[in-house]
């Protein structure tokens, strides 16, 4: 039973990083650096040559490559980091073939790379909306929890409270990706809102300027409330 469940678990993690490099590759991801690349090329197929490595990989990489561009010297370094981080099986046969092949440490981290795709982008006017994300993921899972937390800071979003954050675009279907990455999706909340208490700090903080009523904060203080 127990060889079982690891054999499929392995299936999983390979499926997920097929799907990742995929999504990684066809992406337009700027910051992509040569190892990421690599590790992608080799989740899709296992590579097999004859002659020096870094040459016949700079070769393999080029159909993925349009929009990223890597020395010969940069493939080397990044095969020389992937497989002495075992994140890559390299095979010298007889014959002078080479094989290098992903190993499962690798394809774990390559699911890691779908990711680095992922981005909020603003639309060419604010609309005045509130997008809004909470949610309440159990102690057991801490460890996914800080994770996603760190990942919602990074794409932009504005913490209002320890697990309420902000943004004035649309960014449900990416924020639900990113969730369901790190198998938390079902802790997940959204809203919109037309106005927000003391929004003047988070208009500011998204370079944003008011296109509606006073903030809720000025509307109460107009009546004395604060």
């Amino acid at each position: 039973m127990r060889k079982n469940k690891t054999y499929t678990t392995a299936f999983e993690i390979g499926k997920q990083a097929i799907r990742s490099a995929k999504r990684f590759l066809d992406s337009d991801t700027p910051a992509a650096n040569a190892t990421q690349v690599v590790l992608a090329l080799i989740v899709l197929s296992p590579i097999v040559f004859v002659g020096a490595m870094a040459p016949n990989v700079f070769q393999a990489l080029r159909p993925y490559t349009k929009k990223r561009s890597y020395s010969v010297r940069e493939v080397g370094r990044a095969l020389d980091t992937l497989d002495r981080s075992k994140y890559l099986d390299i095979k010298r046969l007889k014959g002078g073939k080479v094989e290098i092949h992903i190993t499962r440490k690798g394809m774990s981290q390559a699911r890691k790379l779908s990711l680095e795709t992922v981005k909020l982008s603003p639309s060419p006017e604010w609309n005045g909306k509130w997008h809004l994300l909470f949610y309440d993921v159990p102690v057991e899972h801490n460890s996914a929890r800080l994770a996603f937390r760190n990942m919602v800071e990074k794409l932009g979003m504005y913490s209002i409270q320890k697990s309420l954050w902000v943004y004035p675009y649309s960014c449900e279907a990416e924020i639900l990706f990113v969730a369901d990455f790190f198998d938390i999706a079902r802790c997940v909340n959204f809203a919109v809102a037309d106005s927000l208490f003391d929004e003047d700090r988070i208009l500011k903080f998204f370079k944003l300027t008011p296109i509606r009523v006073p903030s809720l904060k000025s509307q109460i203080s107009s009546y004395g409330g604060i």
